[in-house]
């Protein structure tokens, strides 16, 4: 069982969009379909259409992880052709694309899908426990990549694009997510500008649950496992110098 609230953000137009598709649906069919969203991906280092890109690209946008539940990175797999992700206990789990992974759980061990984050190889590591954090966009790419973003690999790369700040408005959301196992998740967001080409943006998660796994061996007073008890920070800080610089 799981109750989930939300206050401020973008909730209130998301109720308004569902309650005029319920009176009217044939309206809200046809404008849906003549006002298609342009995806903008970087996928080659530069903003561009997804249509121009000759690539085989996955682009999830910020509405579209949060329509289909796309929490962490096991979710990937499920809104991704030909992209898996198999969790373990010893190295924490690896992404293969068209089957071509790295199982090597040395520390050293190159991976066979590369992540970014925003544009920055993070090297072996995985996304199995934690949760994505106020995300502007995911971009998966299928296929061997090259060293565009400072490492190659052979399966193809996931980038991780954060939120910016924006310097147009301020923007609050909160979000409780209350479940079973005691589950208690918290998430908030502000962007505030601080002049017309100066904005902060904080965004923090909190996520606490008991173990959904019972060890039967345990003799300890608690015997479940994979529990949650985690917290995520992230401050950004944005200045638009000029037309051709900035500072993120």
């Amino acid at each position: 069982m799981k109750f989930t609230t939300f206050v401020y953000g973008l909730k209130a137009a998301a109720f308004s969009a569902t309650f005029l598709f319920l009176i009217n649906p044939v309206a809200a069919q046809d404008e849906s379909v003549n006002s298609i969203e342009e995806v903008i991906v970087t996928s080659q280092r530069v903003e561009e259409s997804l249509q121009d890109v000759p690539i085989a690209v996955t682009a999830l946008t910020a509405d579209i992880l949060e329509d289909q539940q796309i929490q962490s990175g096991s979710d990937l797999q499920l809104v991704t052709p030909s992209l898996n992700f198999q969790g373990n206990d010893a190295g924490g789990g690896a992404f293969n694309i068209r089957g071509i992974t790295n199982l090597a759980v040395s520390a050293t061990a190159e991976s066979g899908v590369e992540i970014h984050m925003n544009d920055l190889p993070l090297g072996s590591t995985t996304m199995q426990d934690g949760e994505f954090l106020d995300m502007e966009r995911i971009e998966v790419l299928r296929g061997p990549q090259g060293t565009l973003y400072g490492k190659n690999s052979v399966g193809g790369a996931i980038n991780l694009i954060t939120a910016r700040p924006k310097f147009d408005e301020v923007t609050q959301r909160l979000s409780v997510d209350l479940g079973d196992y005691n589950l208690e998740k918290l998430r908030y967001t502000i962007n505030y500008p601080l002049s017309d080409t100066m904005a902060a943006r904080l965004a923090v998660m909190s996520i606490e649950r008991d173990g959904d796994i019972e060890n039967i061996y345990s003799k300890a007073p608690t015997s479940h496992i994979n529990g949650r008890d985690s917290s995520a920070y992230r401050f950004s800080f944005a200045w638009q110098l000029s037309d051709n610089t900035d500072i993120l």
